[in-house]
């Protein structure tokens, strides 16, 4: 769903580049693109745009997109993904934003799930999402969920569930955006983006912190404290 899967396009190119194996690639499953905005971009940049400047007139703008758990949408908008990525695998398949209410379905697929990894589309499959649904559908449905992807925050210490149900933690995300919505300020007030990321690695030492940003600058400021740390 990230850009229509403008994202996955914009990897594949990449990726015809360098050696595949060289380079690890996740892409979920769950939110299919949706169609006229994938196959007319520009409708997709208005409509961004538009809900943008919504928000900034303090427009309550839902966020609710189509959900698709069918093993049959699943496999369409898998197929769809790897077409645009340009391989024939991916090195984790996630389940996108599964909750526990979703249980029943996510044991529905989880046959589908499998049937991925023992056919070498996918290396591992994982759940991605909050972290106390996570846990929860992976204890449900055990043996099938190799990775958990969770929201985390230093405030509120959300990804604790994954630990409490056992899990180490793999990959987390969700750092700056919690902390400005925990101190109840915008995101583009600055923070101290070097305690923010020592603390994340405090919280995460052994697993993978997802970071997003516009600024090409803070990216090489990421990954400079990310070496100093590995």
């Amino acid at each position: 769903m990230y850009g229509e899967g403008m994202a996955e396009r914009t990897l594949g190119a990449l990726l015809a580049s360098n050696s595949r194996s060289s380079v690890t690639v996740a892409t979920k499953v769950g939110f299919p693109p949706r169609y006229f905005s994938m196959t007319v971009p520009p409708l997709m940049y208005l409509r961004k745009t538009v809900e943008g400047g919504m928000r900034r007139m303090g427009v309550t703008v839902p966020a609710k997109r189509r959900r698709e758990l069918a093993a049959s949408s699943l496999e369409s908008c898998f197929v769809g993904s790897l077409r645009r990525l340009g391989t024939d695998y991916v090195d984790i398949l996630f389940v996108h934003e599964p909750t526990v209410e979703e249980a029943d379905r996510i044991e529905d697929v989880a046959a589908w799930c499998m049937q991925q990894r023992r056919g070498g589309r996918a290396r591992y499959i994982g759940l991605a999402g909050h972290a106390a649904d996570a846990a929860t559908l992976a204890r449900r449905v055990p043996d099938v969920f190799d990775i958990l992807q969770v929201e985390d925050s230093l405030a509120g210490c959300d990804a604790d569930a994954v630990l409490s149900a056992g899990y180490p933690l793999q990959i987390t995300y969700g750092y700056f955006r919690t902390m400005h919505r925990e101190r109840g300020v915008s995101q583009a007030e600055p923070v101290d983006a070097a305690g923010v990321m020592q603390a994340a690695f405090e919280r995460n030492p052994f697993g993978a912190i997802i970071v997003s940003t516009r600024s090409a600058s803070r990216v090489v400021d990421l990954a400079r404290l990310a070496s100093m740390r590995s």
